[in-house]
């Protein structure tokens, strides 16, 4: 293993991928370190620009990331100008800095990725994170003997389990995808993925993540329904059934009620979709969202809300509260740049992965805002547009 990575690391550096090469550690180091990984993001878009400024190479490996550029930078644009607008020409940059300024990721990944010879690199790397994740907060559970939970993850690593629960569902998605392909996966490697599946399996149970279990299931009823056929109908029943049980039991452990565990969220839409009706088109951008939920609260009477330091959780209703009705329509259109490649592409595992991607971002976009934070908008950024490259018809253009 250490090989293959050494292998694909010198040939990024021979063909003088710098940028991507940089992205690499940051999605390595962003399970780990948010600083960190912070740090070799924006060293990969110096070394984007030296690459095409010293080097002469082109600013896209595609065409379909040209686009998914082009329709970021629109979507940044807008709310930037929105928020100018609805700020009177002031510019705060603080405000700036904490609630528009990292969706700049959204165009920025698109430079730094490659082309289709070398885009997995990425998965795997994003693997290895995980798992160095996944490895130090056991050790510290081990060694401080306290429970192997999504605090543990919290102490070492400082990543709150929604993203954690969200980066090992892609990494799952991508495992069944790969289970599938029997041509392509060498014998030796079916027992290691099995027990990464059992791995991550576990974790998701330990870390008491309830999105990331009903994803886990809805993934692999998914899975299951595109293979299933007479032959194999008793094994994926088997399938099912397993990941059903791990399901019940995870609920009875955890003693959960989903209705419970919507309450609080319930009331925080409210206060949000009363918000969005008052400025439906544009949005408002003239205070910072948990500011503007806290003064709904206040009139609507529930001060208990006040201290909670709460956002919208569920971020569909917080870019059209935020952005209005033309910001969330900007947004669809940049996603449907994945969504035309997707009905082209003739890759059917490769479509399958995809449409995997888009439960997992689609069930967790409704119980949380991950596009507020680091781990969410560099993950989001840089998977989305990896899967645009895994289904895009065209090669690197020269």
């Amino acid at each position: 293993m250490p090989n293959i990575f050494l292998t694909e690391v010198k040939t990024l550096w021979h063909n003088r991928n710098f940028s991507f090469l940089l992205l690499t550690i940051a999605a390595f180091l962003l399970p780990l370190t948010i600083n960190y990984s912070s740090m070799f993001l924006l060293l990969a878009v110096f070394g984007k620009l030296i690459e095409v400024f010293y080097y002469k190479k082109p600013w896209f490996g595609s065409s379909a990331l040209r686009s998914s550029f082009l329709l970021s930078f629109l979507f940044f644009m807008y709310i930037t100008l929105n928020w100018l607008v609805q700020s009177q020409w002031q510019f705060n940059y603080n405000f700036f800095e904490k609630e528009l300024s990292k969706l700049a990721v959204l165009f920025l990944a698109p430079l730094l990725l490659t082309s289709k010879k070398e885009i997995n690199f990425l998965m795997k790397i994003f693997l290895a994170g995980v798992l160095c994740a996944i490895l130090t907060a056991f050790l510290f559970a081990i060694f401080q003997g306290v429970p192997y939970n999504r605090y543990a993850f919290v102490d070492t690593v400082d990543i709150h389990h929604t993203y954690l629960g969200m980066f090992i569902l892609l990494l799952m998605n991508a495992l069944i995808i790969a289970s599938k392909q029997k041509k392509e996966i060498k014998r030796n490697w079916v027992i290691p993925t099995i027990v990464l599946i059992l791995i991550f399996t576990y974790t998701l149970y330990a870390i008491n993540s309830k999105v990331s279990m009903l994803s886990l299931l809805v993934l692999v009823v998914f899975h299951v329904m595109t293979r299933f056929t007479k032959k194999n109908a008793l094994t994926y029943f088997i399938v099912l059934g397993v990941a059903l049980s791990v399901f019940v039991i995870f609920n009875n452990k955890a003693n959960i009620s989903y209705q419970k565990a919507l309450d609080f969220r319930l009331q925080i839409w409210e206060a949000g979709t009363k918000i969005f009706k008052q400025n439906m088109i544009f949005g408002e951008l003239s205070q910072p969202e948990k500011d503007v939920l806290n003064f709904q609260h206040y009139l609507d009477g529930k001060y208990y809300f006040l201290d909670s330091d709460l956002n919208m959780h569920n971020q569909y209703l917080s870019f059209l509260m935020r952005f209005g009705i033309v910001g969330f329509l900007l947004f669809v259109l940049y996603n449907l740049n994945l969504v035309k490649n997707a009905f082209t592409s003739a890759h059917k595992k490769r479509l399958q992965e995809c449409i995997g991607f888009a439960i997992i971002l689609g069930l967790i976009f409704y119980t949380e805002n991950i596009l507020n934070r680091h781990h969410g908008i560099v993950f989001f950024s840089m998977f989305f547009n990896y899967y645009l490259i895994k289904l895009s018809s065209d090669e690197q253009e020269s």
